[in-house]
């Protein structure tokens, strides 16, 4: 369902269980699917491996639809709330 990320509206409970981590990488998937290019190494390690990014070194934040932003913003407030996988593991 990632790849609708951009066109349809996602529910706060398609993040419910999510570790914040998995939510950071989803929340610049979006990002990523407009070919921004990262500051953050790992996060930029991590898209290149993916056969769909194509980096866009104009890359802009206007670039992203109404939609995404949306999506953005309840990804971002799910982060806020969400354990890390560390304090999960290391209970």
């Amino acid at each position: 369902w990632r790849e609708l990320l951009a066109t349809q509206e996602i529910k706060e409970e398609m993040l419910w269980g999510l570790f914040i981590e998995d939510l950071r990488v989803l929340r610049n998937e979006i990002y990523a699917r407009k070919g921004r290019v990262f500051k953050d190494k790992e996060l930029q390690k991590y898209f290149a491996a993916q056969p769909w990014y194509q980096p866009n070194p104009d890359f802009k934040d206007e670039m992203l639809s109404e939609r995404e932003f949306k999506n953005l913003a309840l990804i971002r407030e799910a982060e806020e709330v969400a354990i890390s996988k560390m304090i999960k593991v290391e209970g």
